[in-house]
């Protein structure tokens, strides 16, 4: 067991990164130096690569004339049947180690999306055990020539498939917590809803009304300016005698 030294738990000999914090392990020596995200490129690349090999070789395999001759006696099965098992036996283990890889590297990569990974290689997880059934089952029917050993097959693959779908339902159990409490962290920092444009006029309605000009009262701004001399004139005018 490989023990990491950023949460202290244990992980299976040879990983690459902790299964729980996702933090690098020391002992790992197959990133050759590269980081998370140019190591998942890698990864990606290597799958796709090496399954259009396998089908590249697989095809040319098919097409050569003494082995597309070639018969078992005893046995219901082809050449063209036993090289597609191969092949796609292979590409199942290559599926199943990609999942569990991406499942290790995918905390580094997404920390606040750790569930992710785990679902995202669920699906893959069980797209592998979808390909070893169409593999498996012309093979086992022509080997045994009964329907027996194939009904074991399937209980097999639906226990694995049983098995993936509650591994993932846990991951996603356990982080509901987390996801809830990041919408109350968001919450707690939305702003402040800013104030409509009709508080103004509420408060301008609660004012005091403005009092209603009587016909008694002078209206200064429509009265000609006097000047002091005709104010002189005036009062003179009007002294009594």
């Amino acid at each position: 067991m490989i023990i990491c030294n950023q949460c202290r738990s244990e992980n299976e000999p040879g990983s690459r990164y902790c299964r729980n914090c996702g933090a690098p392990l020391e002992t790992s020596t197959n990133t050759s130096g590269h980081s998370p995200s140019n190591w998942f490129g890698i990864m990606t690349l290597r799958l796709v690569v090496s399954i259009l090999l396998l089908w590249i070789a697989g095809a040319i395999l098919i097409n050569l004339n003494f082995i597309h001759q070639l018969a078992f006696p005893g046995l219901n099965l082809s050449t063209t049947s036993v090289i597609g098992t191969v092949v796609l036996l292979i590409v199942v283990g290559l599926l199943i180690k990609y999942a569990f890889d991406l499942s290790a590297i995918w905390p580094q990569l997404f920390p606040r999306m750790r569930v992710g990974g785990t679902m995202l290689s669920g699906i893959i997880q069980l797209l592998a055990l979808a390909l070893a059934y169409t593999a498996l089952q012309p093979f086992m029917i022509g080997l045994f020539g009964s329907p027996e050993p194939v009904t074991i097959l399937q209980v097999a693959l639906a226990i694995c498939a049983i098995s993936v779908v509650v591994w993932v339902g846990l991951e996603v159990y356990r982080a509901i917590p987390g996801w809830l409490d990041g919408l109350r962290h968001r919450s707690t920092l939305s702003p402040a809803p800013s104030p409509s444009f009709s508080e103004p006029a509420t408060v301008l309605s609660h004012a005091a009304p403005r009092p209603t000009p009587s016909r008694f009262d002078i209206d200064t701004t429509t009265q000609p300016s006097i000047s002091q001399s005709e104010k002189t004139v005036i009062a003179s005018k009007n002294k009594p005698s």
